[in-house]
């Protein structure tokens, strides 16, 4: 399928097929989306990664399109670039859309430096085009996706060097039972959290508001104790909890509270525990 031609620093005219180019750009841009996944440690969907993977595909098309004005080009650019962030990831905050689209131009750019360092190789000269801040590479198939591998296990082993540096067991999922209601969440092990029970002795679990808003009815009226708190930097408190009709982490069945939290307590997670419950 003819699409367009656009000229070369060279003035020589290439033809550019779309069927080709949105397929290349489909499995290049699913792999700088699986790369930020791994760097990121976000969380996503086969229906969001695929969303995601689609509409940057359809924008790298901006290739073929007229010149536009680079700072133009650059506005849409970015704004596509956290569009993509926002589809991709389960965003809970600023911070963390900033981080994730960073991330994901970053993973963009490391494949382009990649590809430009194979402009020095003698079969591949001149093979660059650069329309509306997009690039397109007069480059075989089989040479892109090698690039693209080689992307891939780059983020591979740098997101096990990230891993291998935080506590081996920093997360883990709870399931929490109250009535015949169930919550899922995602706990962080912290060992600053030594809350008690100060009658029964038994640790206390932080947990967000807004993620046990489906149990809060059915235990504020019988459940709830104060549980008081006191932080690293010098607070105090109390906080309201209530003993749930069951728990478990990672499967196994825990005694435990759980106190109630007003503040959103992490991007990658919504409950704390301690690290010996």
């Amino acid at each position: 399928m003819y699409l367009s031609e656009f000229q070369q620093s060279t003035s020589e005219p290439i033809t550019v097929y779309l069927d080709i180019l949105l397929f290349v750009n489909l499995i290049i841009n699913g792999v700088i989306l699986f790369a930020c996944t791994r760097l990121t440690g976000a969380k996503t969907s086969f229906g969001r990664f695929a969303m995601a993977d689609t509409f940057i595909s359809v924008y790298g098309l901006a290739v073929c399109l007229p010149p536009i004005s680079f700072t133009l080009c650059t506005a849409i650019k970015s704004l596509a670039a956290v569009i993509v962030s926002m589809i991709a990831f389960k965003t809970k905050s600023f911070r963390s859309l900033l981080k994730n689209t960073c991330i994901f131009l970053f993973c963009s750019f490391c494949y382009v430096a990649v590809l430009m360092s194979i402009q020095y190789l003698p079969f591949c000269k001149n093979s660059i085009y650069i329309q509306n801040s997009e690039i397109y590479f007069n480059i075989s198939v089989p040479t892109l996706l090698i690039a693209a591998l080689f992307l891939l296990l780059a983020t591979t082993v740098a997101s096990r060097i990230s891993a291998s540096r935080k506590p081996v067991n920093a997360f883990c999922d709870c399931t929490v039972h109250v009535s015949q209601k169930q919550v899922n969440l995602r706990c962080f092990r912290d060992s600053g959290n030594m809350l008690k029970d100060p009658i029964t002795g038994d640790p206390v679990m932080i947990a967000e508001k807004n993620t046990l808003k489906e149990i809060i009815p059915h235990v504020l009226k019988t459940r709830t104790r104060m549980i008081p708190y006191h932080t690293a930097d010098g607070k105090t408190g109390i906080m309201t909890a209530f003993r749930p009709d069951s728990v478990k982490i990672d499967g196994e069945e825990k005694k435990i509270l759980i106190a109630v939290s007003d503040t959103r307590l992490g991007d990658e997670f919504n409950a704390i525990i301690g690290t010996k419950i």
